[in-house]
């Protein structure tokens, strides 16, 4: 029910240090209790989906609780199971919210939504993972419709790949989807 902080100093396992332990004893006003999502903004700030309560927490670099938001339920910030968490550049915060089939993007001047339940364009069975490319493009991974589908920032469906299987270009439920600096989607 933590998030431990570790530092490395070589590619070896046996070489990562302990720093800290997030949320630190007496510095939090909340206790993550099964996190499953996390990602860190451009200021350090950890953001990491608790699907107990269904909500997101945040903290300082430091482990200092900040703010959490979110409730159980279907309507604009609430969740039913948030899975993946990606924070853009620009600070904007996406959560692929599993149970309703759907991803939240949360900014600094409101929320909104996009997805629906279903297999075609824009909709998902199983939102599992998120990640943001350096043009501000979305992909989700869907774990149940076998495939990774890419949006604009405001949620418009740009298109989407792969599909059940173990050929080239088929996924085995796809958990989760990353791009790295070259905007190389994994």
């Amino acid at each position: 029910n933590i998030i431990t902080k570790v530092v490395s100093s070589s590619s070896s396992l046996s070489n990562f240090t302990f720093v800290e332990r997030i949320p630190q004893e007496g510095t939090s006003d909340i206790q993550v209790l099964q996190p499953e999502g996390i990602d860190i903004d451009s200021e350090g700030n950890i953001y990491v989906n608790d699907i107990e309560p269904n909500h997101i927490a945040k903290f300082s670099k430091n482990g200092t609780y900040i703010l959490s938001w979110g409730s159980t339920g279907s309507d604009d910030g609430q969740f039913n199971h948030p899975h993946g968490n990606e924070v853009d550049q620009d600070g904007n915060v996406y959560i692929t919210d599993q149970g309703n089939a759907r991803v939240q993007k949360f900014t600094r001047d409101g929320k909104f939504k996009w997805g629906a339940h279903g297999t075609g364009d824009g909709q998902f069975t199983h939102p599992h993972g998120v990640a943001a490319d350096s043009k501000g493009n979305v992909f989700v991974s869907d774990r149940d419709n076998a495939n990774i589908q890419k949006f604009t920032s405001n949620g418009t469906f740009i298109t989407k790949w792969g599909s059940e299987g173990s050929q080239a270009g088929q996924f085995i439920q796809p958990w989760d989807v990353a791009v790295d600096s070259s905007d190389n989607v994994y």
